[in-house]
């Protein structure tokens, strides 16, 4: 059977039956209300088939970059069935993608396509752990009376560049263009000390969570990196975005130093 470009009106209904998979799903579905709700351009949501389905392929198209043309999100349930809709000509362009969100137990298969299309994946030879708001169990977090709560705006992403690990200065004007998209286009969040100056700060992501948490090291181990995420959290609770966030062992130990 071939693969189904879905409508926007049957991709909100993909979000629902999503549901159902849970944590499964969490990382495509996020990203498909995020994206509805700024009123998304260049997505693709293909199933091997529709209403029924097994396999889910988001593909966030990047027209205006060099070299990553495209971001992909996986969900399957039915490893055959990932493998057919892969094999579809011209779906991946291979080389030029980024797999946002994958199950690790689908690795073998995309290292498989790859090499079938002249391409090296590589891996990341660390795990990252999903944490996820539930709203039930979740307690109020008092704020410090010290600091002012705010949103980022695009004039602090000198700053933001300034402080994330994965900043390149060969590709500066491409990564302040990327974080200026992401304060202007999803939630923030970020708190000033006294005077006035940004001291901790969080900015929603593409693949739907919350990322890029800093907290200026002079004010660690004070509870900011915590106030910030349960603040933000909350902002995506109150819109209907599931609130969650990936964390790996190469970032500072979150208990310890927020």
């Amino acid at each position: 059977m071939a693969p189904v470009l879905l409508s926007q009106s049957q991709s909100k209904h993909l979000i629902k039956k999503l549901e159902n998979a849970g944590y499964q799903s969490l990382q495509v579905r996020s990203s498909l209300i995020i994206e509805f709700h700024f009123k998304a351009q260049d997505l693709q949501v293909w199933v091997d088939s529709w209403p029924e389905f097994t396999t889910v392929l988001l593909i966030k198209l990047l027209p205006d970059e060099k070299y990553i043309h495209q971001l992909c999100y996986i969900f399957s349930s039915d490893e055959e069935k990932l493998k057919e809709l892969l094999k579809t000509p011209n779906l991946i362009l291979w080389g030029h993608v980024i797999f946002i969100a994958c199950p690790i137990k689908f690795k073998a298969i995309l290292q498989e396509f790859a090499e079938i299309y002249g391409c090296a994946l590589t891996f990341p030879n660390y795990t990252f752990q999903l944490h996820a708001l539930n709203r039930m169990k979740s307690k109020p977090w008092k704020v410090p009376e010290e600091v002012t709560v705010s949103s980022l705006t695009p004039d602090q992403a000198e700053a933001v560049f300034n402080n994330w690990e994965f900043s390149s200065s060969e590709n500066k004007e491409d990564e302040l263009k990327n974080i200026k998209m992401l304060i202007e286009s999803y939630p923030t969040l970020c708190l000033f000390n006294s005077e006035g100056r940004l001291i901790a700060y969080a900015i929603g992501q593409m693949y739907g969570g919350m990322g890029m948490l800093h907290v200026e090291p002079e004010y660690r181990n004070r509870g900011y990196g915590k106030t910030v995420m349960y603040l933000l959290s909350q902002k995506y609770s109150d819109v209907g975005y599931p609130a969650f966030c990936l964390t790996s062992p190469r970032k500072y130990n979150f208990k310890q130093n927020t």
